[in-house]
């Protein structure tokens, strides 16, 4: 998980990494844009963030323990990615007697993030995970995909080809702020 923290989030916190960075790095869709074989605008989405020569990782909640007893999330990511190992890291509750269990998978293959965010747009059940590599951070949920990076000009250019499609509630110019 250390090298999701390059873009100044913490996977941990009680927030989505969406709500830590700036507007202007950031761009989130609706889940409910995809569906209805709406897949062509998942799949361009997808190209222009991880079509590069750079590793592709994931992150996720893989479960808890309270009282030192662990407890698993059925998660089924096994269904949409090869995971042959991965590492864990157990952040602990300073107010609680228990603690989060995150896992990190490396070399995810694009085609998996691909198939695993279709099926959470047709109503899969998704866990709280994001899939990155050196410039992209993107935020997968039932609800929402959320991208980020520090690359401004990259988020501008998202905004503007899908100036049609992408959630403006959070945008200044749109929505909550409007």
């Amino acid at each position: 998980m250390k090298r999701i923290e390059r873009f100044g989030v913490k996977f941990e916190a009680d927030e989505t990494p969406f709500f830590q960075m700036e507007q202007d790095e950031r761009i989130r869709f609706g889940m409910e844009v995809f569906e209805n074989c709406n897949t062509k605008l998942l799949t361009d989405i997808l190209k222009g963030l991880f079509d590069r020569k750079e590793r592709i990782d994931c992150s996720f909640i893989i479960g808890y323990t309270y009282k030192n007893k662990r407890f698993r999330e059925k998660i089924r990511l096994g269904d949409f990615l090869k995971i042959n190992n991965w590492k864990e890291t157990v952040i602990k509750n300073p107010n609680e007697e228990g603690a989060v269990i995150y896992a990190t998978v490396k070399n995810v293959k694009k085609e998996e993030i691909y198939k695993y965010c279709k099926a959470v747009s047709h109503g899969c059940i998704g866990v709280y995970i994001a899939f990155y590599n050196d410039s992209f951070l993107a935020y997968v949920s039932t609800d929402v995909l959320d991208i980020m990076s520090d690359n401004v000009e990259f988020i501008q250019q998202l905004k503007e080809q899908y100036a049609n499609v992408f959630d403006k509630y959070y945008e200044e110019d749109g929505g909550m702020f409007h």
